[in-house]
């Protein structure tokens, strides 16, 4: 019985690792490539900084910061 379930075993090892090695050599390259785009985003351009200067509407900013930090909720009368 040993003999018969032998072939078995080690074909399916030869199975298992012929699949294996492809799919950890994809995701070893997918991961690589996820590493190095958040490297890429993490690099700021100094040149850029230098040449562009921000354009902020100072009262809008105001306006936007002022609904949200101190919003003017309407009173409930609740009183039958």
């Amino acid at each position: 019985m040993l003999a018969k379930t032998l072939p078995k075993i080690d074909r399916f090892i030869v199975v298992f690792g012929v699949i294996l090695v492809p799919h950890a050599l994809f995701v070893f390259f997918v991961v690589q490539t996820i590493f190095t785009s958040i490297a890429a985003a993490q690099t700021v351009d100094e040149e850029l900084l230098k040449r562009t200067t921000p354009r902020l509407d100072s009262a809008s900013l105001d306006k936007a910061h002022g609904q949200i930090f101190q919003p003017d909720y309407p009173l409930l009368d609740l009183r039958p």
